[in-house]
């Protein structure tokens, strides 16, 4: 189960654009620009904004998996990545507002 919470991110992006490619009538194999990162990159963020906070959300995900493996002292890395997701998320919020 760990292996999936650690690449929950990029799983649920998948799963998420072949459900809205099957319920548009597409094939799932189709291509589009319907994945997160071309998402974010509408909103108004830069590719490098987008990619550094896609890597933060992962990065969030995978010190949550690790905690519930165990390892000791884990919490304080879920603390931490949930720090930097919440401030990649208001400075996100904010440069998509300015757009």
């Amino acid at each position: 189960m760990l292996p999936f919470l650690i690449l929950a991110v990029p799983i649920f992006d998948m799963i998420a654009v072949i459900v809205m490619r099957l319920k548009n009538g597409q094939s799932p194999m189709s291509a589009d620009k319907r994945h997160l990162h071309h998402r974010l990159l509408k909103l108004g963020l830069s590719h490098r904004f987008t990619v550094l906070f896609i890597y933060t959300l992962t990065l969030w995900t995978g010190s949550i998996a690790i905690a519930l493996a165990g390892i000791p002292n884990s919490f304080y890395g879920v603390i931490g990545a949930t720090i930097l997701l919440g401030c990649s998320s208001w400075r996100a919020w904010n440069l998509a507002q300015q757009s």
